[in-house]
């Protein structure tokens, strides 16, 4: 590995760092947990697909994938924070 490289993965991994952290943050606020509340329940994360008809399909699948990368993230970063989310959105009657 050459010197620019090592540097070029050295710099990538602190800009994931960096990301992780602020995810972190943001499952940690209350208004951050709020808008990824309303976020997941928009793309679908908590209900099936199918119900809206099959020419919606493609388009709600889609918003589904990002929603279940968002969980994902949340889940790598801070499991906690992400099932006070989860119970503040039941709490809160988001279905």
């Amino acid at each position: 590995m050459t010197p620019y490289q090592r540097k070029q993965e050295q710099h990538e991994q602190q800009k994931q760092q960096q990301r992780q952290e602020a995810h972190r943050r943001t499952l940690n606020d209350p208004d951050g947990r709020m808008v990824l509340r309303a976020l997941l329940d928009y793309c679908g994360l908590f209900r099936s697909s199918l119900d809206l008809g099959m020419e919606q399909l493609p388009i709600l699948e889609g918003r589904r994938q990002i929603a279940l990368s968002i969980q994902a993230l949340c889940l790598a970063v801070d499991p906690a924070a992400y099932q006070r989310l989860l119970s503040e959105l039941i709490g809160n009657g988001y279905d």
